[in-house]
């Protein structure tokens, strides 16, 4: 679960927006093909970028790529959904789902195991999709 709110890393660069370091933490990245729009904690509207999602997923090690246009903070998981062996989705506090992509659940699933936040229960099946 969201252990607590850390700001956006200092060596952040999101161009044309300097005002945004030390703002509310990043929650989730989301590519429209070289574009990439940034989603912050409590704000419901997000920015919108002219980078891909790579550039931003070289600066922020910490934050997990879960498909070919979604980059998600783990600290923002709140749990992770299997509706059955190829269809796993993350959703992370507030509500959001995020789907992994199929080729990424294992290395995905591996990762979010790992985080010392993450317990259990945390893991549910679901057969309602």
């Amino acid at each position: 679960m969201f252990t607590q709110q850390a700001p956006i890393p200092s060596s952040l660069h999101i161009p044309g927006y300097r005002h945004l370091r030390n703002a509310q933490p990043i929650e989730r990245l989301e590519a429209t093909g070289n574009y990439t729009f940034i989603f912050f904690r409590g704000n419901p509207k997000p920015i919108l970028t002219s980078q891909t999602l790579k550039y931003f997923e070289d600066q922020l090690t910490d934050y997990i790529r879960v498909s070919k246009s979604a980059l998600i903070n783990p600290d923002f998981i709140e749990k992770v959904i299997r509706y059955d062996a190829k269809t796993v989705c993350v959703q992370l506090i507030g509500g959001h789902q995020v789907a992994l992509s199929r080729r990424r659940i294992i290395e995905v699933m591996e990762r979010i195991q790992c985080l010392p936040h993450i317990k259990p229960s945390v893991f549910v099946h679901s057969k309602a999709h």
